[in-house]
């Protein structure tokens, strides 16, 4: 008798991608995206896909080609859907925020661990030892897992597109030449970009949250919210991305 696999009868179809330029290198977006979903949830549905979640750094490429690539390219339907995904609900950033008295340290989340682990700022200290400064006042660990924008580097409220792009909060979660694309990015819209945050005072206790952008009809301008508290069941959606190797 022959050993029956274990899925025995299974139909494979093609996956629409979605190719933008990342890094010299190509990246492959897998669409459409999961959700709208819970932070947790959708990166769950990605992860069981065999999908790579989409990467702070990454969402940036997409949102930059989404809005500024050639306009053939952007009147694709699965490019426009793209756009109305941020207009529509959310795009999750896998990437958790400790914001402190001193600062906001910003860890990057591809397992999406979300809030159910505390992060501490001591021993985030200790990942940061030998960091480097990439711009005055923000740092990343030498694997760049770990980043730390210190208070007065960054600003929360509204930005224009310059002052965004040196924002010490947005160069921590999406590095210089992110920050500096969605700086260009929030030029495509009627109103300024807007950062939110959790302002931290001296002596109050640091909070934990999470990321996601927007672009919401009514608003008509960039959001970028990095006090998210991820459990919100009409959440947002996220993109996978196709491994390769």
């Amino acid at each position: 008798m022959t050993q029956t696999p274990t899925q025995p009868y299974q139909i494979v179809r093609g996956q629409t991608l979605i190719h933008v330029p990342h890094k010299e290198a190509i990246l492959s977006v897998v669409h459409p995206p999961e959700g709208p979903d819970t932070y947790i949830n959708a990166a769950k549905a990605v992860l069981a896909r065999n999908l790579a979640p989409i990467t702070a750094e990454e969402i940036v490429s997409l949102e930059y080609a989404a809005h500024c690539g050639p306009e053939e390219f952007r009147e694709e339907p699965e490019v426009r859907n793209v756009r109305d995904a941020t207009k529509k609900q959310r795009l999750w950033v896998l990437s958790r925020r400790l914001w402190t008295p001193e600062g906001v340290y910003v860890v990057l989340d591809p397992e999406a661990i979300g809030l159910s682990q505390p992060l501490d700022a001591e021993t985030l200290e200790e990942r940061l030892k030998g960091s480097k400064e990439v711009v005055k006042g923000v740092r990343f660990s030498k694997d760049e897992t770990v980043r730390f924008a210190e208070r007065g580097s960054y600003t929360l409220g509204e930005h224009t597109s310059v002052s965004l792009a040196k924002d010490g909060s947005v160069i921590a979660e999406y590095n210089l030449l992110g920050a500096e694309n969605l700086g260009e990015v929030s030029t495509k819209f009627r109103n300024p970009p807007f950062v939110r945050g959790v302002d931290i005072k001296k002596g109050e206790e640091p909070v934990q949250r999470l990321s996601a952008l927007a672009s919401y009809w009514d608003s008509h301008r960039l959001l970028l919210y990095s006090n998210d508290r991820g459990n919100d069941w009409g959440g947002a959606v996220l993109f996978g991305v196709r491994k390769t190797g």
